[in-house]
């Protein structure tokens, strides 16, 4: 089965509380094509992987690598 254009997306994101965490989960879970999300809190990035675009939902509090 064809799954569209898998694309593989680091944010860095300053994750210095919980609250900030749990906001991006929020945010990117809903993001249409989403496969998985992972979060590196050392590195403060957050690995999105899927067919998505989530530079216009997390552009004002994302830093992309």
């Amino acid at each position: 089965a064809d799954r569209g254009h898998v694309q593989k997306v680091m944010l860095k994101v300053a994750l210095h509380d919980d609250r900030i965490k749990k906001k991006a989960m929020k945010t990117t879970s809903g993001l249409p094509g989403l496969e998985s999300i992972s979060i590196d809190v050392n590195d403060m990035k957050l690995v999105l992987l899927g067919d998505i675009d989530p530079v216009s939902k997390l552009r004002k509090w994302c830093t992309l690598n």
